[in-house]
């Protein structure tokens, strides 16, 4: 039987509803930072971030009919429309096809965001704290091995809220096998990781308060940032069902 304490913060940045290019911009810069926006399950792709260069193909089909005119008769976006139409004038005209023109443009943009999970690089260019080390398909959280019992994570996420703008997410986690005193729970969830949430928090505030955003990144009452903190706990218990369970579910036989 394990007992999982738990504690979420929550800080919720009050600034104008964000657009999909001013986040992919914000992701970009922190990716400069060494923070990174993951998938929750997946490997952290370096090349995926940054303001790059993307191309993007543009296909159009033209239906073709040289004994009527040596322009297309109909120029379509879809290949399979294009190949009804031949089907379609093919009992009239033996010279109907269709040609496909391909367009390919290359322009600078902020790359697409791949998630809102929290990850970062050490010094050492290994994943900071956490189990994946790029080579593995693993969840994204930082993990941590402080010589004490159980198991201690952290998942951090950063999302765009639509009602408000962005918030900032850390949910911590406590596994161990025995009750804890109150104050061995607060030593754990706040003291132990307390420099890691300041660390990340001061990242990102650099960034969103910088001249290419100017979000406030105060706390309320001084700024516009909510912060919502609450604990928990839950035991996590396996039971089988009883014999006499098991024949009222399954009814007579």
């Amino acid at each position: 039987m394990d007992i999982v304490y738990t504690k979420n913060i929550v800080f919720a940045y009050n600034c104008d509803r964000m657009n999909d290019k001013t986040f992919r911009k914000i992701v970009g810069k922190l990716s400069q930072k060494g923070l990174y926006l993951v998938s929750r399950v997946g490997t952290l792709k370096e090349d995926n971030y940054g303001y790059k260069n993307i191309e993007k193909t543009d296909k159009k089909y033209n239906l073709m009919i040289p004994s009527l005119s040596d322009k297309p008769i109909v120029v379509w976006g879809f290949k399979c429309d294009a190949t009804k139409s031949v089907e379609g004038f093919e009992p009239y005209f033996d010279d109907v096809y269709y040609e496909t023109i391909e367009t390919v443009k290359a322009k600078k943009q902020w790359a697409d965001v791949m998630g809102s999970t929290v990850t970062m690089i050490d010094s050492d260019d290994t994943l900071f704290e956490t189990p994946n080390k790029y080579e593995t398909y693993t969840p994204n959280y930082f993990s941590y091995d402080l010589d004490i019992a159980g198991e201690l994570t952290m998942l951090v996420t950063l999302e765009r809220n639509w009602s408000r703008g962005l918030e900032l997410t850390f949910g911590l986690e406590w596994a161990v096998g025995d009750k804890q005193h109150p104050s061995m729970i607060e030593k754990v969830l706040d003291d132990m990781i307390l420099d890691d949430i300041t660390s990340i928090k001061q990242i990102i505030d650099r960034v969103l308060k910088s001249k290419d955003f100017g979000i406030d990144v105060k706390l309320e009452p001084a700024g516009l940032v909510a912060m919502n903190c609450w604990s928990n706990a839950k035991i996590d218990v396996k039971q089988e069902c009883s014999l006499e369970s098991r024949q009222k579910l399954g009814g007579s036989q």
